[in-house]
Formats: structure tokens, sequence, C-alpha cells
């Protein structure tokens, strides 16, 4: 069992509310389109475009809105997959979110055209990617990725506070006390943009 799509609140039936959550019935993962605020069993992840959320079956979770995600759920019969997403982190970010996504909706159309075969290569191309994804994104330690989420943040701040002014790359890093370079690419790496 595995099915692949795209989530987007903005297209679901949610009145005023400004989360949505439920509780995992299988292995789901979810690429963030957007920014905003995960809860996992109670413990809370700000997310931002790129982070992968990887919910296992009876996590309760509760996603902040409007949120966009392209999600992938995986069920129990792939036991090779699942082995490997379990040592991974409930959230982590994506260096190439593009390939991810990509493979993403490789599964989807599989899924659609019921090729069974191109569906589970997909899904282990996938899955071996992510892996390495996350052992990239483990590397660096809690306090740099701290310190990284802080600088982007202070960089859309600072962006928000001056959207009717001409803004340069120079203002918004040295506003979110980075050099310009390494914000350029680190926003870029985090935001996707």
């Amino acid at each position: 069992y595995c099915e692949a799509g795209f989530f987007n609140s903005q297209y679901a039936s949610l009145g005023r509310r400004s989360t949505v959550s439920g509780k995992a019935q299988t292995w789901e993962l979810l690429l963030c389109d957007t920014q905003g605020t995960a809860c996992i069993n109670e413990q809370n992840y700000t997310v931002a475009q790129g982070d992968l959320i990887c919910l296992r079956p009876g996590d309760e979770w509760k996603l902040s809105l409007p949120m966009r995600a392209s999600y992938v759920r995986v069920g129990e019969d792939a036991e090779d997959v699942i082995e490997r997403m379990q040592s991974w982190t409930r959230v982590f970010s994506v260096h190439d979110a593009h390939a991810v996504k990509t493979a993403m909706n490789e599964i989807a159309e599989a899924g659609q055209k019921q090729d069974t075969l191109l569906l589970l290569a997909t899904l282990a191309s996938l899955v071996v990617m992510l892996d390495q994804e996350h052992n990239r994104d483990t590397k660096l330690d809690a306090g740099a990725r701290k310190r990284t989420r802080d600088s982007i943040r202070a960089g859309i701040a600072y962006i928000e506070e001056h959207y009717r002014e001409k803004c340069t790359l120079n203002q918004i890093a040295e506003h979110a006390e980075r050099s310009p370079i390494y914000f350029h690419d680190v926003f870029q790496d985090v935001m996707g943009m």
C-alpha cells in the first residue's frame, strides 16, 4: 500500500479553524510548501518550506493553517522502507526539496496508473534520497539549526516591515546578522526561493 498527493488547506472545507489535526493511520511523509508549526504527540516544531514531517502510525498531529504539502502514505507492508524511516526525526530540513517533490509526484502518477513496480521503485528511491537528507540535516547540531532558523525569521521580519521600500540583500542579511552570501544560500535552501 502506498499513495501520494498534494494537500492544500485552501481547498479543504475548514471553515474558520486555524489548525487541522488528526491521528496518523500509516507512515506519512509531508514535504512542506509553507512555513508554520506542527505539533506531533504534544511536541511543537517550527516548519519551513522544504522541511519534511515524518509521521508514524498512532502519532497525533496538528498543523497550523494555511498549509500546503506534498505527501506520501506508506502501509506496514513496505517493511524495508519503514525500517529506514524508523530512525528519522519527526521534522528535518530537505536540501533538494525539488527532487523530493518530483519523486512524490512520480509516486502519485504511478499510483494513478496502477503501476506497482514503478511505484515501489520510486518509493525506494525517495526513501534513499530522504535518508541521505536526514543524515545531512542531523549532522548540524541543534544550536546551528536554531541559529539558522532565527536568521531566516529575522530576514523575513525585515522584509515584511520594509516591503514597500527597496530591500537589498545586504540590508536583509545585516538585519539577520549574517553575511549576504551566507544568508542568500541559507534562505534559498530553507525557503526554496
